[in-house]
C-alpha cells in the first residue's frame, strides 16, 4: 500500500474521530475502533491505529478544553431533558440511532421493548440517527422523525405535535409543516459534554 493512500485514510480518520468525539454518545475506547472499521479489508487496523489514538488523545484534550467556556446547560442538556419527558409520557425517544432512517428502526424497536419490559406505556417514537447528529454538529439543525405504534397517520401526526411542543417547551426552534410528509426541523447549537 503506498504511503499517499495511507495518509489518506488517516486524515479520513481525522475527521470520523473528531465528529464522533463533538457527537458524545461513543465512549473514547469506541471511537477509534469506530474510524478505522470504515477501512477494513482495505488497510490493515494494526497500521492506522496508532495514529488514530493519538487524533483520538489531541480530539479529547481539544473538545474537554472547548467545554469550559460552554454555558453551564447546553442545548444537548435540553434535549437529554426532552427525550426524558418524551419518555416519561408514552413516547420512545432515541438519540444517535444506528446509520439511517431504516435502519434506526431497529434501535427504536429495542426501545420500545425496553420501555414495555418496564412496563412504561408506549404510544409512539421519535429518534434522529447518526447521520441527522452529523448534519447538527455540521450545519446547526437536524430532523427527527417520529410516529405511532401502530399504522395510523393521524395518530402520528398527534405524536408529532407532542415531539414539536416538548421541543419548543424546552427552549429549541423548531419547523414543522405537521404533516406526516415532513420531519421535525430542530435548530441546535451541538454541544455535548464529555467526562
Amino acid at each position: 500500500m503506498g504511503e499517499e493512500k495511507l495518509q489518506e485514510a488517516i486524515e479520513s480518520i481525522k475527521e470520523y474521530i473528531e465528529r464522533d468525539v463533538k457527537a458524545g454518545f461513543m465512549a473514547p475506547s469506541e471511537i477509534v475502533d469506530h474510524a478505522i472499521d470504515v477501512f477494513y479489508g482495505e488497510i490493515d487496523s494494526e497500521l492506522l491505529k496508532p495514529d488514530a489514538e493519538k487524533i483520538l488523545e489531541k480530539a479529547l484534550s481539544d473538545h474537554l478544553a472547548a467545554q469550559a467556556d460552554w454555558p453551564e446547560v447546553t442545548d444537548c442538556d435540553r434535549l437529554d431533558d426532552t427525550f426524558a419527558q418524551l419518555k416519561e409520557s408514552g413516547i420512545a425517544a432515541v438519540q444517535d440511532a444506528i446509520c439511517c432512517s431504516t435502519c434506526a428502526m431497529e434501535d427504536v424497536s429495542a426501545a420500545i421493548d425496553t420501555m414495555r419490559k418496564e412496563e412504561m406505556p408506549v404510544r409512539g417514537y421519535t429518534f434522529f440517527h447518526e447521520q441527522d447528529t452529523e448534519h447538527a454538529i455540521q450545519s446547526g439543525r437536524f430532523n427527527l422523525s417520529y410516529g405511532y405504534i401502530e399504522r395510523d397517520q393521524e395518530a402520528a401526526i398527534k405524536i408529532g405535535h407532542e415531539v414539536k411542543e416538548a421541543l419548543e417547551k424546552n427552549g429549541f426552534k423548531v419547523e414543522w409543516d405537521g404533516t406526516i410528509r415532513k420531519r421535525i426541523t430542530v435548530f441546535i447549537d451541538w454541544q455535548r459534554r464529555r467526562q
